[in-house]
């Protein structure tokens, strides 16, 4: 098999991590793409937040992924590995190969080829017990409906709560109404 003009038979991937830990972003997974990881646990299914890059990362490694020309940034699990020398070869760098939710997020494209040089900025995250996915908080809960409708269900309640403890309508639970003010 051959990429880019690159022979890729041998199999290897990259092991050096970039001095200024840039990488061109490509991504694998989900459709047809759909195949088991290196690493052991889910599948590269495109549904969930994973890279493979097990020969500068070691499986579970957690990663800060970058888009530096918009700023946004989401943290994968390194779950497999990869990607083939060759590939780097034929994008002209080092390549990170990643669930297509990167790309999406990051690019706002369904996914990346290594020609199509999206460059990220990769760091180890600095918290190993980071969750998965976009790093600010609106892009969580807009890419998660679920977390949303909690947040949502949440907030309704908490009205309702504040508004039956500002009638008075906690009494019976032991939380008195607010202070009212007597009228002259």
């Amino acid at each position: 098999m051959t990429i880019g003009g690159y022979d890729c038979s041998a199999g290897d991937a990259g092991r050096t991590i970039p001095a200024d830990n840039t990488y061109y972003l490509t991504s694998f997974g989900g459709g047809d793409d759909t195949q088991p990881m290196a690493c052991g646990g889910p599948i590269a299914d495109g549904t969930w937040w994973y890279a493979a890059d097990k020969s500068r990362y070691p499986c579970g490694t957690l990663l800060l992924i970058t888009n530096p020309a918009n700023n946004k940034s989401c943290i994968v699990k390194v779950a497999d590995y990869g990607p083939n020398i060759c590939v780097e070869q034929a994008a002209g760098g080092p390549v990170l190969d990643a669930s297509p939710l990167v790309s999406r997020y990051l690019f706002s494209r369904s996914g990346s080829g290594y020609e199509d040089h999206a460059r990220v900025v990769v760091n180890i995250a600095p918290d190993q017990g980071a969750l998965l996915g976009p790093t600010d908080l609106v892009a969580r809960i807009g890419m998660n409906w679920l977390g949303f409708v909690k947040i949502g269900f949440a907030g309704v309640a908490l009205w309702a709560g504040y508004k039956a403890w500002q009638n008075g309508e906690l009494k019976a639970v032991g939380l008195p109404g607010p202070k009212r003010r007597r009228s002259r």
